[in-house]
């Protein structure tokens, strides 16, 4: 349980701490048997290729949708 809770201040270290649970919570949920979140320098598994996913943006020029699709 200790090593839980120093790999989850790790985790949470220069992050939100609005976010962060409460001593209580994090006990009585059983949140140290969570698996922790990547460790930094990991390659992430949601990565296409060697670009992260960049979320859909409408292209500038409109004129695209012109033919009715």
């Amino acid at each position: 349980m200790v090593a839980a809770s120093l790999s989850y201040a790790r985790e949470r270290a220069g992050q939100d701490p609005q976010y962060t649970k409460y001593p209580a919570t994090w006990l009585t949920k059983g949140c140290y048997d969570d698996e922790p979140d990547q460790a930094p320098g990991k390659p992430n598994l949601h990565a296409v290729g060697s670009q992260r996913h960049k979320p859909f943006e409408p292209p500038a020029d409109t004129s695209v949708y012109a033919n009715g699709f």
